[in-house]
């Protein structure tokens, strides 16, 4: 006999009823025969049961506009460890939308994006994201994370070519997929349109002549500046985009392999004269500094850069596929925070000591072996393999590859295959090197292309002309640049020691190496 009680959600009353409950006893199992003799067959197992994952979303509580943002998964919990191993699923709720950032991924432990633009609006700037994890057999509750994103305060004294409006971007007209791939970028890093130009150039021609760089490229985008004020305050660096012409020629008849001209836009805005052809009337850049001799801790800010004179970097490639790959590539470095494996060097130099032109990149070879300027260790796992222009070079597994065009050039080496590893930067001292960039087969590979979209580099420095070896960015200093975080169009621009009409950074200049360097 069992009684049941009942309480009232409303009264104090309880009440119990009784009522009889026979059991009768179950009969006796057959005996005898089967495997194992007779006996009762063994009890059912017993009902499994599965405790519930618990996710735990964690975000920063403000950050900065075009930042990048890390939500955290990591913190969710499985309290029996089964019957697999969590997965995750987020879903923006409110803000902003980022979903379509190349960054985030919505399964992620801990997805990423680029913090938006800051709207000066509640709705917008209140970013909210929901977390469920599974575990195999079942889901979690929702949990939420919201990101407040703040305005930056930005004046010419802290303004650096880091910021994405910091970068004007110029597109071509004349080329759906050029206005298609300026829409993507800008979405990208969050720069706001009014730091876009449109220029009326041919969209088939990678370099045109001198009089028609005037007045398709040079001309509009310093009358864009001066006509927008508030843009040109803010402007620290030109990107040449997607189907512009990047290069120039002077002469029409006979451009020798498409050289005797220079870079469409200067990091010196200038028309660049023909005596400015001459390499001793170069107007020398006052930002430069050679690392090795003497490094330079003081960052490039728009009140010390000079008057016109801006950053400058191309990105221009065969296809519109293969030009936001560079900046995917960009945006997949700049955010990797892991440590470099410990298999891979991260930049290779040739050693070519006592060959004809051997001992090349003299002053990054000193300043690695220099105990004063290596102490503590420097930086940068180094490894050195011999170029004996024999076709010897394997495709190195690395960070940075520099090359000497006398004994290699990028027309010897091997960029074929599916490459691994970091992959930043390749810079080859190769004649005429990057005056085509669309082309990954004509030329016998001897073009940055090969280096790019063959060889699996987010960057490459190239020239447009004879690399006059006293012209030429210093190795050392684009990677001391790296390594205190700047970017890779201020680690260009600092290398350089002549306002550039010939030498060229293709890849997106806000590409940034991640902290596996230690601080100096």
């Amino acid at each position: 006999e069992a009684c049941l009680t009942t309480t009232c959600g409303f009264e104090d009353a309880t009440r119990c009823d009784s009522v009889r409950i026979d059991v009768n006893e179950p009969e006796a199992p057959p005996t005898g025969g089967g495997l194992g003799g007779g006996g009762p067959p063994p009890p059912p197992p017993p009902p499994t049961t599965n405790t519930a994952p618990i996710a735990v979303a964690e975000a920063p509580a403000t950050t900065p506009e075009f930042t990048v943002v890390k939500l955290g998964g990591s913190k969710s919990e499985d309290p029996d460890n089964g019957p697999q191993a969590l997965t995750y699923a987020w879903k923006q709720t409110a803000g902003t939308d980022v979903t379509g950032d190349s960054l985030y991924s919505s399964t992620a432990m801990d997805p990423q994006f680029t913090a938006p633009a800051f709207a000066n609006n509640t709705t917008l700037d209140n970013l909210t994201f929901q977390l469920i994890v599974y575990d195999g057999a079942d889901y979690s509750p929702t949990n939420s994370a919201t990101i407040s994103i703040t305005d930056t305060v930005v004046t010419p004294q802290n303004r650096t070519a880091a910021l994405p409006d910091s970068w004007l971007v110029l597109y071509n007209v004349n080329s759906a997929d050029s206005i298609a791939w300026k829409d993507w970028y800008i979405q990208q890093w969050g720069i706001p349109a009014e730091n876009t130009l449109g220029l009326n150039a041919d969209a088939n021609l990678e370099r045109i002549l001198k009089a028609d760089m005037i007045d398709d490229i040079f001309t509009p985008v310093v009358n864009y500046l001066n006509a927008n004020p508030s843009v040109k305050t803010k402007v620290m660096g030109i990107l040449v985009g997607y189907r512009v012409p990047g290069n120039y020629y002077t002469d029409a008849n006979t451009p020798y392999l498409q050289g005797g001209g220079g870079w469409s836009v200067s990091s010196r805005l200038q028309k660049l004269d023909a005596t400015l052809l001459n390499i001793q009337n170069w107007p020398q850049n006052s930002h430069f500094f050679a690392a090795y001799f003497l490094p330079d801790p003081v960052r490039i800010t728009k009140a010390t850069l000079g008057t016109n004179v801006y950053l400058s970097a191309r990105i221009d490639a065969p296809t519109l596929a293969d030009a936001k790959s560079l900046t995917t590539r960009a945006r997949t470095i700049s955010a990797n925070t892991s440590p470099l494996p410990a298999t891979e060097s991260v930049y290779i130099d040739y050693d070519d000591v006592g060959a004809a032109g051997g001992n090349e990149w003299a002053t990054l070879r000193l300043a690695y072996e220099d105990v004063d300027f290596n102490n503590p260790a420097w930086r940068f796992p180094w490894k050195f393999f011999e170029s004996d222009g024999t076709n010897e070079e394997p495709t190195p597994n690395c960070a940075f590859r520099f090359s000497y065009y006398r004994l290699t050039g990028w027309q010897n080496a091997d960029w074929s295959g599916s490459p691994t590893g970091t992959r930043i930067l390749g810079y080859a001292l190769n004649s005429w090197g990057a005056t085509t960039v669309r082309s990954t087969t004509a030329h016998s590979g001897r073009y940055v292309p090969n280096l790019l979209f063959n060889g699996g580099f987010a960057g490459a420095v190239g020239a447009t002309g004879e690399p006059y070896l006293s012209s030429a960015p210093k190795a050392d200093t684009m990677l001391w640049c790296l390594a205190e975080g700047w970017t890779m169009g201020e680690a260009t621009f600092r290398a350089t020691p002549a306002h550039a009409w010939m030498w060229e950074l293709v890849g997106d200049p806000l590409l940034r190496v991640p902290s596996w360097f230690p601080s100096p």
